[in-house]
């Protein structure tokens, strides 16, 4: 013990307190770091509409959703047209479907009772 109490001298009735949980703890973001990066991970369109989709399909608009869903589908198509890309690939659409569907179902089962 008393090597401790020669390396890190501790005041014998010191009131040591845990800091408040709930301070916001400030993000050391020079120029937008963040920002640029967060937006060059996610910057091509059908990213974007992905997104989209997926928000409405969590707040219920689902109508939206599904045009949002053809949407895809109609870019999915013009962009096999063009050249074939490694991200091409009618499974996502096929399980986005399904969700669309369930959801659906899921909303009809509330409203009927």
């Amino acid at each position: 013990m008393s090597l401790i109490r020669r390396f890190l001298p501790v005041v014998s009735e010191a009131h040591l307190e845990a800091p408040d949980p709930q301070r916001p703890i400030p993000l050391y973001d020079p120029g937008g770091m963040m920002d640029r990066l967060n937006r060059s991970f996610r910057r091509r369109l059908r990213d974007r509409v992905e997104d989209l989709f997926q928000d409405a399909c969590v707040a219920g608009d689902l109508a939206t959703a599904e045009e949002l869903l053809d949407v895809l589908e109609n870019m999915q198509k013009r962009r096999q047209g063009v050249g074939q890309d490694r991200r091409a690939s009618d499974v996502p659409f096929a399980a986005a479907r399904e969700e669309l569907a369930r959801r659906k179902r899921a909303a009809a089962r509330v409203a009927g009772g």
